[in-house]
């Protein structure tokens, strides 16, 4: 059965409502790495990857158009600005000729680092993926960088075949001077009644409410926290953090090193596609970073949360959290 989504304002058809249980828990696949499913989605990535790669003599820049769901709505985030990245594969397709050459990436390659950094998740006709990727660039000046890169993807079944709804491309940072900001803009999309933007802005508030290295214990409530997760933060690792305890644990030993305490205010532009017992949201946010001895250093951020509901409560499996790259 095919899932049709839904933005809050439009009704899910009750017929729909009939298939979904009021508790996704235990449907929740953390896909093994020999099952056909799992394979399958490693092989796409691999070649979605490469579709993305191009040379100084190109000129035709779509032939990762297979791979991506053609809804106008859909929205992908690359390591680059624009901050609202790029909405509906018509303009995303764009992003090489837009942005990446405009600054100077005169060729580029798009390399999966190994298969041990790909995780895959699913539930019925919706799989979340994660990895770790090598961005090659040659710029025009003829000089070359390697950047590592970390991604979410989240795929939907469409017409027989598993294609990107919404990804997530995004580079470590460290809190300090020349980070990313960018002026906020608010989004015709924008989801302001729902339970999740009201779950957002909880969120943001137990993230201020206290130093950082105690946030875990404030966040906790928020997350599946017994789930197999991976959650993507702004600040290294770059492979992320693979369970609750070692986010809890990280904040505690690493980020609390340079920053006493951090904030993450929404712009007013968080959107919401829901199937039935699972849910995306992304927003745009401002984070900031305050230290008693040092003033507070800012940063314009996206956050992509993934949401899946277990015993009525709405709890986050997967976040990816990021500045992009620039000033």
């Amino acid at each position: 059965m095919r899932l049709a989504a839904t933005k809050y304002g439009l009704l899910l058809p009750a017929l729909f409502l009939c298939f979904i249980s009021s508790s996704s828990a235990e449907e929740i696949q953390a896909l093994p790495a020999e099952s056909d499913t799992f394979q399958l989605i490693l092989k796409t990535t691999k070649k979605y990857y490469s579709a993305w790669s191009y040379t100084r003599t190109d000129t035709v820049y779509d032939q990762a158009s297979l791979y991506y769901s053609k809804d106008a709505d859909r929205l992908g985030w690359d390591p680059l600005p624009p901050l609202k990245g790029h909405r509906g594969w018509g303009k995303y397709k764009n992003v090489i000729e837009t942005v990446w050459k405009p600054n100077g990436l005169a060729a580029a390659g798009i390399l999966f680092a190994h298969d041990g950094s790909f995780q895959a998740w699913r539930y019925q006709d919706v799989i979340w993926t994660t990895a770790n990727c090598l961005v090659y660039a040659q710029y025009d000046t003829r000089d070359n960088a390697t950047m590592p890169c970390r991604g979410t993807q989240i795929w939907i079944k469409e017409g027989g075949n598993w294609l990107v709804a919404h990804e997530h491309f995004s580079a470590p940072a460290e809190p300090g001077d020349g980070l990313f900001n960018a002026p906020e803009q608010r989004d015709p999309h924008a989801d302001t009644t729902s339970v999740f933007s009201k779950l957002s802005k909880q969120l943001a508030a137990a993230w201020a409410d206290g130093p950082v290295a105690s946030a875990g214990s404030r966040l906790r409530k928020f997350y599946a926290t017994d789930h197999d997760v991976r959650l993507y933060m702004p600040w290294a690792p770059h492979d992320g953090f693979q369970s609750w305890p070692e986010f809890e644990q990280g904040l505690a030993d690493y980020v609390s090193l340079t920053t006493e305490k951090v904030s993450i205010a929404y712009h007013g532009d968080l959107e919401t596609t829901q199937f039935g017992d699972i849910a995306w949201t992304t927003a745009t946010v401002k984070i900031h970073f305050d230290r008693s001895d040092k003033p507070r250093v800012s940063a314009s951020g996206r956050q992509t949360l993934i949401w899946t509901k277990q015993n009525n409560r709405w709890l986050i499996v997967h976040e990816h959290l990021s500045i992009p790259m620039g000033q």
